[in-house]
């Protein structure tokens, strides 16, 4: 298991029970653009989609939508 990995499934088991919202900027590195981190952007890409990622979030979560939570 890579160390990005653990930390990912280390911080998603301390949620708690209900809705929980996750904001990522996933993408490659683009110089000209300034600002985040490409490196922590491609990283954060690698993990979501990552089928060992996947598999180990579904077992443990249900995903949703903004219009289901809304009800």
């Amino acid at each position: 298991m890579t160390p990005d990995r653990a930390a990912l499934f280390q911080f998603l088991e301390k949620f708690p029970e209900g809705w929980t919202e996750i904001r990522t900027r996933p993408g490659y590195a683009n110089p000209a653009a300034g600002g985040e981190s490409g490196e922590q952007r491609k990283k954060e890409l690698d993990l979501l989609v990552d089928p060992e990622v996947k598999e180990w979030v579904l077992d443990r979560f249900e995903l949703g939508t903004y219009e289901r939570a809304a009800r």
